[in-house]
């Protein structure tokens, strides 16, 4: 009796443990809204794609790591009232990420009844990003060039608040999927290298010069020369990454799904 007891307390244990994991991959779309884009445009829309690691603490949380490579973008050439700035960019963004999902139903392998749920989802992210523009077939690398008069180049690191919705279901024992609708906070406003004044650009590299106030190739007067803003300095740069989740669970071919 004691073998027995202590066998089925093994086999719970092993399969309650290796379904507490599961690995993923997500593929999407990534889009942007700040100082080249005011509100979310179907234009700017670029691909986003990540893989992540996964742990069922209980039946209402989980908690995942993520790395996701995410590609945002925007030109003022899109909306009419900022053309005459004429600023654009191009940003490869290296998201790392800590993420807790909470179910609004119990969802756990066992639960006939709950193979689906709704859940939202919360955390923090560590970025790595460095926007640049194109100019006569050239890729530039607006951080480097210094486009507000910064003494020295703005941090290509920067720390953001995932934020979202999702909606996850058994495809089977083992197999999972889900789409999610995620927004990041970022806490810079250089994800599009716009954020305050235009420098004093006299002495400037004309590289420099003509980067930093790109106006000039839709006006004969620089906008540098009649005006200071550049960007909105208040507000930080947001992104958003919708995508697909597969993942596998981790479950011995001993344990059933009940």
């Amino acid at each position: 009796m004691k073998y027995f007891i202590f066998s089925f307390v093994l086999f719970y244990c092993h399969c309650t443990f290796a379904q507490r994991y599961e690995l993923g991959l997500n593929i999407g779309t990534s889009n942007y809204f700040g100082d080249l884009s005011p509100r979310l445009a179907v234009k700017n829309t670029r691909e986003a794609i990540g893989i992540f690691a996964k742990k069922n603490i209980s039946k209402y949380w989980s908690f995942r790591l993520n790395y996701t490579h995410a590609r945002i973008a925007a030109a003022d050439s899109s909306f009419k009232y900022n053309k005459l700035r004429n600023l654009s960019f191009v940003n490869n963004v290296n998201e790392f990420s800590g993420i807790f999902e909470f179910n609004y139903q119990p969802y756990a392998l066992g639960i006939l009844a709950n193979k689906s749920t709704f859940y939202v989802l919360f955390g923090a992210a560590f970025l790595l990003h460095n926007p640049t523009a194109s100019y006569q077939d050239l890729t530039l690398n607006l951080r480097e060039l210094k486009t507000e008069g910064q003494s020295v180049p703005y941090s290509k690191f920067a720390i953001a608040v995932p934020m979202g919705i999702g909606y996850k279901w058994d495809v089977s024992t083992t197999f999972i999927l889900s789409v999610e609708l995620g927004f990041r906070w970022a806490f810079t406003d250089y994800l599009d290298d716009v954020s305050t004044t235009y420098p004093d650009l006299n002495g400037k590299l004309p590289i420099v010069a003509h980067m930093s106030d790109r106006s000039v190739e839709k006006n004969d007067f620089p906008l540098s020369t009649i005006k200071k803003q550049r960007g909105d300095a208040n507000p930080f740069d947001w992104y958003t990454i919708s995508a697909v989740h597969f993942a596998y669970r981790f479950k011995p071919s001993s344990c059933y799904h009940f």
